[in-house]
């Protein structure tokens, strides 16, 4: 999927349901979430039981964390449940960006989670990655996709931030470890 039908598919998201919170996004959806105390590595992951669409989210994460897990898990419901359907029970992970579904999956939690409006005053201004994805509360791998994205739909963000300033980021396991463990 390009990356215009990917953020329009998040905007109508977040337009329809009045909020960037995964969880209730997930809610309004049908998706049910299952919280579950005995994964230990697995952050998350979304499949189709019965017809049932559900994400299985690692009891351990913090709030900001468990919002960018359930917002990639959306990501796969929304843009690979076919996927999911088709091979019966299809695990999706966090953990390998350089697949095109897990790229996919971040870039509209990117989306979901991060509002460009808030983003643009900040490169304007000539905030270091680092001190905007402080000030916005976010992990700094998944504004630089929101960026790098921003930057493929060309919403003005060519002319405000060069991608040369991107660190070499996201790094492809920057899901990996939000657990702290």
């Amino acid at each position: 999927m390009n990356a215009l039908a990917i953020y329009k598919k998040a905007t109508a998201l977040i337009n329809k349901h009045k909020t960037r919170n995964s969880a209730k996004i997930a809610e309004h959806l049908g998706i049910k979430i299952y919280y579950r105390d005995n994964f230990t590595d697995l952050l998350g992951m979304y499949t189709v039981i019965q017809r049932q669409r559900c994400i299985f989210l690692n009891n351990n994460l913090n709030y900001e964390n468990s919002q960018l897990v359930i917002a990639h898990e959306i990501g796969h419901d929304i843009i690979h449940r076919r996927m999911a359907k088709n091979s019966g029970h299809k695990e999706f992970m966090l953990f390998d960006m350089n697949s095109r579904p897990e790229y996919e999956a971040n870039a509209f939690a990117a989306h979901i989670l991060l509002d460009e409006k808030e983003i643009e005053p900040l490169i304007t201004d000539g905030v270091s990655l680092e001190a905007a994805a402080k000030q916005l509360n976010t992990n700094i791998n998944l504004l630089s996709i929101k960026i790098i994205e921003m930057s493929k739909l060309d919403l003005n963000f060519n002319q405000k931030f060069d991608l040369k300033r991107l660190p070499q980021i996201p790094k492809s396991n920057f899901l990996k470890n939000l657990t702290g463990k």
